[in-house]
């Protein structure tokens, strides 16, 4: 089994989430068809549910209702062996006089992070995946490897061929090498004006020249 943190719950679920890479939710998708070909079901940690059903807000029910019923996925409860598994690590902590172990987080969510892992690591779990850099920590500790979006596999359908990447490519050229209307305005109306007082002095001199041929004549 592995598991998923909140985020990527949410990307797994919800239509459209921010984040830090790009196609992130192709990238879970896929990432989820490969679950699904090995067979593997997905533990969802109930602090990581309690995070995820609050960003889900009014949708919250509905998507509580899928997990429930989907069998890929498995929720998962902080009980009595987790509880043993967390408190072992916090005396670990406390003993080197660091009970946060080198986070600067707050205690709340360092402890919320602990059950996370620990959850993961009663359930056996073999893989955690997450982008939070406290889950990631305390995972590890307990010996789980842990998995990030930049490090799943972009789907080949989400990377565009080569020559239409090259054209993309030679598009964003073309646009970044083109000056602007707003550059390119005040030069050019600069030299229209100069151009139009130029014009209107030859002309005066013209005129001037003309009158003083006529009165010598």
């Amino acid at each position: 089994m592995i598991g998923f943190d909140a985020h990527f719950v949410m990307l797994a679920l919800r239509p459209a989430i921010p984040a830090s890479v790009d196609h992130a939710k192709d990238r879970v998708l896929h990432l989820l068809e490969k679950l699904q070909s090995a067979k593997e079901r997905i533990v969802v940690p109930t602090p990581a549910l309690t995070e995820f059903l609050v960003h889900a807000e009014t949708a919250a029910p509905h998507y509580l209702d899928e997990l429930q019923r989907s069998s890929r996925f498995r929720i998962a409860s902080y009980g009595i062996r987790a509880a043993v598994e967390v408190a072992a690590e916090i005396e670990a902590a406390v003993t080197k006089k660091d009970k946060r172990d080198g986070t600067r987080d707050t205690w709340a969510k360092v402890n919320f992070d602990r059950q996370i892992a620990g959850i993961c690591k009663v359930e056996d779990c073999h893989t955690i995946y997450t982008d939070d850099a406290g889950v990631k920590k305390f995972s590890e500790k307990l010996g789980l490897k842990v998995i990030g979006l930049n490090d799943l596999d972009l789907p080949s359908k989400a990377v565009p061929p080569p020559l239409i990447q090259q054209m993309m490519e030679h598009e964003d050229e073309q646009k970044a090498s083109v000056p602007t209307a707003n550059s390119a305005g005040p030069q050019a109306k600069g030299a229209r004006s100069t151009g139009n007082k130029a014009g209107a002095k030859e002309k005066v001199q013209a005129r001037a020249k003309g009158q003083r041929g006529k009165a010598m004549n």
